[in-house]
C-alpha cells in the first residue's frame, strides 16, 4: 500500500475518532445511560389478582434487539385469562433496538393488522399517558396487543417521535434508558380487545412508570 494512501486512511480514522469525541462532549449522544430504578426485573409476580411466571427466551433475542435485558412472563388472571408480557430495557444510543416496533414484528410473524389506535391509559396512581391498542388476525386466532415505549417522562411509538424526544435531551450527558412494554392476549369471542387487557396494562404501568425520569 503506497505511503500516501496509508497516511490518508490514518488521517480519516483520526478525524472520525475526534468527531465522535466532540459529538459525545456536545451532548448529541449521551455519555451515560442510566439503568431504570426500580429495575423492571423486580416487577412483582403477583399483580393484583394476577399471578405471573417467567418465560424462557433465547438470550440471542436480547442481543438481536439491542436490549440490555428483557423481562418475559405470562400472567394468569382470576378467571383463567392469560396475558403475555415483554419488557425490554434499551441502553444503547441511537435507534438500535428501538426500531423493533410491534407492527413490524407481528407482520413478520404472519399476522394481519385489523385495527390500531392510541388511547389514554390511566392508572390508579392518577398517571395518564398514551398507549397503542391494536388487533391482529391470523389463522390460529386473533390477538389484542398493547404497547408503549418510555423514554424518561416521554412516551413514543415510532422512530420519528423517538428522535424528537432525543433532541429535547441534547446537551444532557446522562440519558434515561428506553423501556419497551408489550402486552398481548387472545381477542374476545367477537374479535375485540378484552377489558382485562387494559386492566392488566394499568397494573404494569403503575410499576414501570416509576422507572421514568
Amino acid at each position: 500500500m503506497p505511503l500516501t494512501l496509508r497516511l490518508t486512511i490514518a488521517a480519516i480514522l483520526v478525524a472520525a475518532v475526534h468527531f465522535g469525541v466532540r459529538i459525545t462532549h456536545s451532548g448529541l449522544v449521551p455519555r451515560n445511560v442510566e439503568l431504570p430504578d426500580p429495575d423492571p426485573r423486580s416487577l412483582p409476580l403477583k399483580l393484583g389478582e394476577w399471578t405471573g411466571e417467567e418465560r424462557e427466551v433465547n438470550p440471542r433475542i436480547d442481543k438481536a434487539t439491542g436490549a440490555e435485558y428483557t423481562v418475559n412472563r405470562t400472567y394468569r388472571g382470576p378467571q383463567g385469562q392469560t396475558v403475555s408480557m415483554h419488557i425490554a430495557v434499551i441502553t444503547k444510543s441511537g435507534v438500535e433496538g428501538v426500531h423493533h416496533f410491534p407492527q413490524y414484528c407481528y407482520r413478520g410473524s404472519g399476522y394481519q393488522l385489523v385495527s390500531m389506535e392510541r388511547r389514554q391509559l390511566r392508572t390508579a396512581a392518577g398517571d395518564a399517558f398514551p398507549v397503542s391498542f391494536s388487533l391482529w388476525g391470523r389463522d390460529d386466532g386473533p390477538i389484542a396487543v398493547v404497547y408503549w415505549y418510555q423514554f424518561g417522562d416521554e412516551v413514543f411509538f415510532n422512530i420519528n417521535e423517538f428522535r424528537q424526544a432525543c433532541r429535547r435531551r441534547w446537551g444532557s450527558q446522562t440519558w434515561p434508558p428506553v423501556i419497551k412494554v408489550l402486552l398481548s392476549t387472545p381477542a374476545d369471542s367477537q374479535g375485540r380487545s378484552p377489558a382485562h387487557l387494559e386492566e392488566f396494562a394499568e397494573l404494569v404501568a403503575q410499576q414501570t412508570r416509576k422507572s421514568s425520569g
